[in-house]
């Protein structure tokens, strides 16, 4: 019986990790079994998990997903879809959080087989991607404004497993594991440099700016010493904006440059604002500047509450943390500050004794950014995939026991 609920247990993981890396399983998923059973099989799974912890533990543990309970629970103020719809969606944002506490702290020697899940499902998917972007160059790009479930592209795309937004920035936001695991001395230096160069090239067919600048900062970590702590990442974020500031003229003839050389017209574009500066950004068609400050004045006319009664009006639709703020007022702040606190205390600082401590904190660091300057929180990377690479990374198991902050998961978790 106990060997059955393990192979359940690792099957119900390794589903929801395919069901949100490839679109192939979401569409399949979609097509044959409907969404309303992969609502019914979150529900158990969720039932499944809570409901095996001890009073103690579970008071514990449903503490440490509160906050995201809440922010799920308020944003119904600002819900257009049904009751039911608006529920599963809330459990949707909340389940990564359930599953990385789950995994980090109660079953960390099953880890190395959702690593390599993980890895896996994002390389096919790379791949995948790239010759679908071969056929059709700008798919993944549509894909971030798909409405329609069953819009004939949408399926024809997700049958060819072209990942889109979320995926793309998926592997941005994993790509700091690659370099640290090469740090660490998990991974070659081929195999490092080979798939740095497939995610380039995979992003430029993407056509995704972002992304690109956030893979070029964290690809010149691969330069920096191995020895690396949190100091030094902010010692590197203050210089670097030290240097844009100081050598503004410079950076921007090299942005030219490169935005001259770049094959990509949506790219190109897009550098070539940046390198104008704020007034380049504005000039351009999608100006994130204009947006960033709408979402800002809306908050700063109604800081209490935002517009949650008003149905969140007057945000930009482009930053997850700047619009959450507009649409929540101080409620947001709060919420957001005690979310991203709750998910570095459990996942991430637990390693700050580690002599590279600094790429791991990259890692948080990154999500926290894009979340500022594009859309979605991220939880699925920041509290799901990451932290339990990571622990593959370090060891996994109990090795780095002595560095956990949050001892309470691991006594509990021994006693099961």
């Amino acid at each position: 019986m106990r060997l059955k609920n393990e192979y359940l247990r690792r099957g119900a993981v390794i589903f929801t990790i395919l069901y949100s890396i490839m679109p192939v399983v979401s569409r399949a998923v979609s097509t044959y079994l409907t969404t309303y059973f992969y609502m019914l099989f979150v529900v158990v799974f969720l039932v499944i998990i809570v409901g095996k912890r001890k009073k103690d533990s579970l008071f514990i543990y449903l503490s440490d997903i509160l906050p995201f309970i809440l922010f799920g629970l308020i944003s119904y103020f600002i819900n257009a879809d049904p009751v039911l719809f608006w529920g599963y969606k809330v459990m949707l944002f909340i389940m990564p959080v359930v599953i990385g506490i789950y995994l980090v702290y109660y079953y960390p020697n099953d880890n190395g087989l959702y690593s390599k899940v993980i890895i896996a499902a994002t390389l096919i998917t790379l791949l995948t991607t790239m010759r679908g972007l071969g056929i059709y160059p700008t798919a993944s790009r549509w894909l971030a404004t798909a409405d329609a479930t069953d819009d004939a592209k949408l399926i024809k795309y997700s049958w060819m497993n072209i990942g889109g937004y979320n995926f793309v920035y998926t592997v941005v936001l994993l790509y700091p594991l690659l370099i640290l695991a090469y740090k660490k001395g998990k991974i070659s230096l081929f195999k490092t440099v080979v798939i740095s160069v497939v995610i380039f090239n995979f992003l430029m067919l993407a056509e995704y700016t972002i992304a690109l600048i956030l893979f070029v900062v964290t690809t010149s970590m691969f330069f920096m010493r191995r020895k690396m702590k949190s100091r030094d990442i902010t010692v590197l974020v203050i210089a670097t904006l030290l240097i844009i500031f100081m050598f503004s003229g410079m950076v921007s003839n090299i942005l030219k440059n490169v935005s001259a050389v770049i094959k990509s017209e949506n790219v190109s574009e897009r550098v070539e604002a940046l390198s104008e500066g704020r007034e380049g950004l504005e000039e351009f068609s999608d100006n994130r500047w204009k947006l960033y400050e709408q979402s800002l004045k809306t908050f700063f006319k109604k800081p209490l509450l935002g517009t949650l009664l008003e149905g969140g009006k007057g945000t930009s639709g482009h930053s997850f943390i700047l619009d959450s703020v507009a649409q929540y007022g101080l409620a947001g702040i709060l919420l957001l500050f005690f979310m991203y606190r709750k998910i570095f205390r459990m996942f991430y600082r637990k390693y700050h004794s580690e002599y590279d401590y600094g790429y791991v904190v990259w890692i948080f660091a990154q999500a926290v950014v894009l979340a500022t300057i594009n859309t979605g929180m991220w939880l699925e990377v920041l509290a799901f995939y990451a932290p339990v690479v990571l622990q593959t990374i370090y060891g996994g198991g109990h090795a780095n026991e002595k560095n956990i902050v949050d001892s309470k998961y691991i006594a509990d978790a021994d006693q099961h």
